[in-house]
């Protein structure tokens, strides 16, 4: 017990006697063969008493008794911590977490809870399936109405694939590089930044960056008060200039830099940022505010997860050092689905992602990784729309994976309701799927989104028991 509680303990005991001194017939209260005397107020304050040969109330016994209700306390507290923990480990939706340890997650909660004292950002990591800003929208929205926040994160120099959070464009034709990109794409040096993606400046570009008033735009994502630039391989002086709500403020990054960061007296809906010069532009972070979470999206079309041993280290540690990143989640595995039919093929890329996990590790130690694996997939099986017949082994090598490398692994094809369960995400009504029987539509991506988050929260819920006084 701390010493305040001790404190408060035997004032309260005092008190009480004070009280039951009032109360209690000056010859006592007979309790079987015992008959308690307490002495009046009178002769406390007196400090004498006026012994007779009845028996006192052994107040070691009190204490005793006292300490012994303290401890059933705390055991039954225990106890029901225990049945909360086994609920939640238990629950439909809920990650698999290593050593089936769901106290594993708890230093996310830790972190996010500090959300108000600092900047905390998340990273997250997939294929198509959360293009458009899909899945990752909704996590972000529920994240910052927990803890905190507001802004859409991180966002590429040149978005090619509309999002239906934020809106951005690009003057200039800028070169594109992409890690997970065709051979023509790729770079010497690796130096693709946190998005796997860069464009590099060699003269002039104006980017533009405004709310979408779309249904599907969620308030969180539209203000902003800080954009930085995220900068690599400055050859000459490199000017940037905001125009923002009446602002206008001119920053030059010189060789060696790495980022230029524009602090905005006001929250705005709308920043327009001209530049000069020469550099690789790795992306923009349009946060909001000096504290609360920020939540990025990365979505990396065609990709296996296998590409991240592929970026510098150097350009990949600038973004991980910005702020405090509890948090990276990989969306990895429907891309080899139709293509890892054996038990060797799906070994193998279980290794491939195991070297990625590692070198992410050795670039944010403190980083907790989350693992979502691919939804239901189907296939034309005589006729029918089926369930691909190596899917729940893929899933099950990809869980061990996650497992031996301390890493919680989200199964978003039980979600869904497993086997076949794709063919009636697609027919459901609104479609949670597209007719593909691959892809999320965005009634769909909520819905997955809105059962990871459920499963999280489930965790959360038990971290704030065990963390009660």
């Amino acid at each position: 017990m701390k010493a305040y509680k001790t404190i408060l303990f035997i004032t309260a005991v005092f008190t009480m006697m004070g009280l039951i001194g009032y109360a209690i017939p000056t010859d006592g209260v007979i309790v079987g063969s015992i008959n308690m005397i307490f002495p009046s107020p009178q002769e406390v304050m007196k400090g004498s008493v006026e012994y007779t040969d009845k028996p006192f109330v052994d107040m070691d016994q009190v204490f005793f008794g006292m300490e012994a209700i303290q401890r059933q306390i705390e055991e039954e507290k225990a106890s029901a911590y225990i049945k909360a923990r086994r609920k939640a480990l238990s629950h439909k939706y809920s990650p698999s977490y290593p050593n089936d340890s769901i106290e594993w997650i708890f230093p996310l909660f830790e972190t996010l809870e500090k959300a108000s004292e600092h900047k905390v950002r998340i990273i997250h990591y997939g294929d198509s399936q959360i293009e458009e800003d899909r899945m990752s929208n909704y996590l972000r929205t529920a994240m910052q109405d927990t803890f905190g926040g507001y802004g859409v994160g991180l966002v590429p120099a040149i978005q090619t694939i509309p999002t239906s959070s934020f809106g951005q464009k690009c003057s200039a034709s800028l070169t594109r590089y992409l890690v997970y990109g065709t051979q023509d794409m790729r770079m010497d040096d690796r130096n693709y930044g946190p998005l796997g993606q860069t464009a590099l400046l060699t003269d002039t570009a104006t980017f533009s960056f405004y709310r979408l008033n779309y249904n599907k735009t969620r308030d969180n994502t539209k203000y902003f008060n800080k954009i930085t630039i995220l900068l690599d391989e400055v050859k000459r002086p490199t000017n940037a200039t905001i125009v923002a709500k009446g602002t206008k403020i001119t920053l030059t990054a010189n060789e060696g830099d790495h980022s230029i960061t524009f602090q905005l007296p006001d929250s705005t809906t709308r920043a327009s940022i001209f530049m000069s010069g020469e550099a690789l532009i790795h992306g923009f972070l349009v946060d909001g505010g000096k504290t609360g979470v920020q939540f990025d999206n990365a979505a990396m079309r065609g990709c296996s997860g296998t590409i991240f041993t592929s970026i510098n280290n150097e350009s990949l540690r600038e973004y991980y050092t910005q702020d405090i990143v509890p948090l990276i989640i990989m969306q990895f595995g429907g891309n080899r689905v139709p293509y890892t039919k054996t038990d060797k093929a799906i070994a193998s890329y279980c290794e491939q992602l195991t070297r990625q996990i590692k070198y992410l590790r050795t670039i944010s130690p403190q980083s907790k990784i989350l693992f979502i694996g691919p939804s239901d997939m189907s296939t034309n099986i005589n006729g029918t729309m089926q369930t691909y017949p190596h899917l729940p082994k893929l899933i099950d090598s990809l869980r061990q994976m996650c497992m031996n490398n301390d890493v919680a692994y989200w199964d978003l094809y039980g979600a869904m309701g497993g086997e076949n369960s794709m063919t009636n995400w697609v027919n459901s009504n609104p479609p949670l799927a597209g007719s593909d029987h691959i892809h999320f539509t965005y009634a769909g991506s909520n819905r997955a989104s809105e059962m990871l988050w459920e499963g999280l929260m489930k965790a959360y819920e038990l971290y704030k028991m065990r963390n009660e006084e």
